[in-house]
């Protein structure tokens, strides 16, 4: 019913639906549009496609690049894991630039194919935050992304009319 604007910062009412004309705050939220060039993305791609994929859960293929997690048991083993690939160090450089991103430290990287003719999609979850804390940065290839997010609380919004409507 609402979708976030990034430069208001506010989750804004769909024009066709029962909220239009009404917005409410959604901190903690950042998205940065055009954050690589379709260059930069053909030559990501071609170097992911460099690895193997292995296949996963929902139809979708994953690369690992991390510590060996078990959510389960909070458990971590290092493993062979020896850092991000290279191809990675240019992103990372202009995460450190930006602004929103500059305190941000990765210490894995998933790169993730979901295709939808192999039916491939994540289930509605939760972020668990016990290791690598509350911040969740996703770089998104090669497809318009939909994020769809839901409030864990059961408290009221407070909804604001939106200037103009």
């Amino acid at each position: 019913n609402f979708t976030y604007c990034p430069a208001s910062g506010l989750a804004v009412g769909n024009e066709h639906s029962e909220f239009a004309g009404w917005a409410f705050p959604f901190p903690g939220v950042s998205l940065l549009e055009e954050f690589i060039t379709e260059d930069e993305e053909a030559e990501i791609v071609e170097l992911m496609d460099r690895d193997d994929w292995k296949p996963s859960q929902s139809g979708r293929r994953k690369q690992d690049y991390g510590p060996k997690v078990n959510f389960k048991k909070q458990r971590l083993k290092a493993g062979s894991f020896s850092g991000l690939p290279s191809f990675s160090k240019k992103i990372v450089a202009q995460m450190e630039a930006c602004p929103v991103l500059g305190d941000f430290f990765p210490v894995e990287q998933c790169n993730l194919d979901y295709r939808p003719e192999r039916g491939s999609a994540i289930d509605p979850h939760f972020d668990d935050c016990w290791l690598w804390g509350e911040r969740l940065v996703s770089l998104n290839l090669l497809s318009p992304t939909v994020l769809s997010m839901s409030r864990d609380s059961e408290d009221s919004i407070q909804l604001f009319p939106v200037a103009g409507k």
